[in-house]
Parts: structure tokens; C-alpha cells; sequence
């Protein structure tokens, strides 16, 4: 008997055992292997659960740089700061913006959209014609549906009859695509025509495209409107990505007369949460929301910045018990590289550092965004 038959013959729950200890890279060749290891890759519910528990604690940094003849080199490092892989984008343009949900790159450039698995490095380019008028883009996952949905919000411009002339209002265009035929084609780069974009419609808000966006839990969140919130007309628009419906989520009523420069939004512990804070200030408020029909939040932690360089942070994304403890870690970005810690147990905080001898030590290279793997597509 030859070996691929032999590791057929074993029992489901053996070779699905062997499957958990591969990394994700590896199972997309074994799925080429026979029918019955593309079923258990791909359709085996209790396999995608368990792989999912095994491997969700080990998150990617991503760095990038910005390379000659509008090309972008992305390198990923595991939490420990060890480095894991690294490619060239080689695209259409240089790339504007990076959205992640469940592991998959959304690379935006000016012309076109590139979906990017930056493990096994397959792509998937996205066009529209609409793509240099966009106000906004949103990259989300419907897990009942099996789906990667990109929102794209855009403007076009119409002639106005009441004031005679030209106005530009924005509208709204979807696009759907299967994590099955996520990297259908043959090709390594595959690519989609502009007649799979469904449109929406006009937009009844006005989305804040200089804001970032986030994906919790099956809704994507943006900030609409300007200026200083209030409570009778200032929301957070949502986003059912299962239903493909719109919301809207009320503020905290404390937030009357605070600027929206000083707000984020944040995904932790699958609940969206609001960040206050604006650059000179050195405390931190973290709001996490309980019921977004009533428009309930709960001031969950506010941390004090003092003992870091607090005029330029961000925050990269929660990490959960990575060292155990139960109320996680808080992921942040000092300048361009720096990253530290925040243990929200103990509210210390504590250095990762990348090694100097490493590419990403380099002043070149800039931490974009922590990548989380929950799924495997």
C-alpha cells in the first residue's frame, strides 16, 4: 500500500487530529490531495471549529514598504517578533489603504481592490469603474453565508433641476464573493468583472471617509456626520453584513459636546467599542457597547498614558489571554514601529520589540495593522 492511501485508510478522527497540527498554508495543498481531504478541509464543521481554537491566539503584525516602480513589500511577524513571511504586492498602483477581516488582506489602490491571503499568497483582484470616486471601503465576513462582502461607497455626479446644475450625491455598491471561490481561478491572480457589484442605492448618511472603519462580529461601523457630535443627530452607522441591511448605533450621551477627532472604533471581545481620547490628552477612555438598539455603553476601562509617549498611539487590536490572563491585552502603535502592550488586569504595560537585525527594524518599514486568522478559507 503506498503512503497517500495508507494516510487515507486511518480514521476521521486521527487524520483530522494530524490536520490540526498543519499550518494553513499546508492544508490548502492537502485539499488538492482526494476528494474525501477536500471535505474535511473545507466542509467538516467540527474540524474548522477545533482548528479555529488552535490557531486564533497567534495573530500577524504587518509591515509594509514602499518599494520602486509602485510596488509595496509586506512583511509579517508572529506576536513574539519572530518573522514569519513576506511578498511583494506587484499591483496596479501603489497601495492606499489595508482592511483585514479573518485573515485576508483587502488591498486598496486607486484604481482597482486586491483580496491577498498573505500566507499562502494568493490573490484576487476587484474592479469598478467607480473606484476613483470613493468615499469609503469596508471589508467584512458573513459567517452564515460563507461570504467576504466588500462595501464600497462612492460619488457620482447628477444634474440637479432645482438649482440647475451639477450635484454629487453618494451611493452605495456591494460585492460578494464565496470563501469557496475566493481563489476559484487557476491563475494565482484572478480577477472579477464590475457586474458583480450589486448596488444599494443612494446613502442616507453622510460617511466620515477620513475615519476608520471597523467589522465586529458580523456589522461593520463607520462615523457619519461632522463637526461635534450630538445626541439627536450624530451616529454610528451599521452594517448587517449577513442581511445586508443598515443601522444606526446612538452614542453616549455624554459625548454632547466632544469633537469627532477624538473618537475611534475598536473591535474587543467581539463587541464594538468606542475610543475616547484626542492627541494631547493622556487618559484614555474605553466604551464598550451592551445593547445597540437601546444605545447602551459601558465605560469599561480608561488607561492612563503617562508612562509611554502618548502624542502619537494607536490602537492595533485587543489579543486575548495571550499570556493567560483573563482580561487580555491591548495591542498599540507608538510612532511609526514602536508597539507596547497594555494589560488591562494589571494596567501595566510592557515593551515587543522586533529585532534590530531584522528587515522590519529598519526606519523603511511601517507597522500597519494586527491581522487575526479566526478562519480558515
Amino acid at each position: 500500500m503506498d503512503q497517500p492511501a495508507a494516510l487515507n485508510s486511518l480514521p476521521r478522527e486521527l487524520l483530522l487530529d494530524i490536520f490540526s497540527r498543519f499550518p494553513v498554508k499546508t492544508l490548502c495543498r492537502l485539499r488538492s490531495v482526494c476528494k474525501r481531504w477536500l471535505h474535511l478541509l473545507t466542509s467538516d464543521s467540527e474540524f474548522t471549529t477545533t482548528y479555529h481554537h488552535i490557531h486564533k491566539l497567534n495573530p500577524l503584525l504587518l509591515f509594509t514598504k514602499n518599494l520602486p516602480s509602485e510596488i509595496d513589500l509586506i512583511s509579517h511577524y508572529c506576536m513574539d517578533g519572530t518573522p514569519q513571511s513576506k511578498f511583494t504586492t506587484n499591483f496596479e498602483g501603489k497601495v492606499i489603504s489595508i482592511l483585514t477581516c479573518h485573515g485576508i488582506l483587502c488591498l486598496v489602490c486607486s484604481s482597482k481592490i486586491f483580496l491577498c491571503d498573505p500566507i499562502t499568497k494568493r490573490s484576487f483582484s476587484l474592479s469598478s469603474s467607480y473606484f476613483r470616486s470613493t468615499v469609503s471601503i469596508a471589508f467584512g465576513y458573513a459567517p452564515l453565508r460563507d461570504e467576504f462582502k466588500i462595501i464600497h461607497f462612492y460619488e457620482v455626479e447628477k444634474f440637479d433641476n432645482y438649482h440647475y446644475g451639477a450635484v454629487r450625491e453618494s451611493v452605495c455598491q456591494i460585492l460578494s464573493r464565496s470563501s469557496r471561490d475566493l481563489w476559484s481561478q487557476n491563475s494565482s491572480t484572478s480577477s472579477s468583472s464590475s457586474v458583480d457589484w450589486k448596488f444599494m442605492g443612494k446613502c442616507q448618511f453622510d460617511v466620515l471617509s477620513r475615519k476608520s472603519n471597523v467589522y465586529v462580529d458580523g456589522f461593520i461601523y463607520w462615523f457619519i456626520a461632522e463637526k461635534k457630535f450630538n445626541p439627536e443627530c450624530i451616529r454610528i452607522l451599521s452594517f448587517d453584513v449577513e442581511k445586508e441591511n443598515f443601522g444606526v448605533v446612538c452614542f453616549p450621551r455624554i459625548y454632547s459636546n466632544r469633537s469627532v477627532e477624538c473618537m475611534g472604533l475598536l473591535e474587543m471581545k467581539e463587541t464594538l467599542c468606542l475610543i475616547d481620547r484626542l492627541p494631547w490628552e493622556t487618559i484614555m477612555d474605553i466604551w464598550m457597547l451592551e445593547d445597540g438598539h437601546k444605545g447602551l455603553w459601558n465605560k469599561k476601562h480608561s488607561i492612563d498614558l503617562v508612562r509611554i509617549d502618548h502624542h502619537n498611539v494607536k490602537i492595533l487590536g485587543y489579543v486575548s489571554s495571550l499570556q493567560g490572563h483573563n482580561e487580555g491585552e491591548i495591542l498599540m502603535k507608538i510612532g511609526s514601529q514602536s508597539l507596547v502592550y497594555y494589560d488591562m488586569e494589571k494596567n501595566e504595560f510592557r515593551t515587543m520589540n522586533i529585532d534590530d537585525g531584522d528587515e522590519a527594524g529598519s526606519q523603511e518599514y511601517e507597522l500597519q495593522l494586527l491581522v487575526k486568522r479566526n478562519y480558515l478559507v
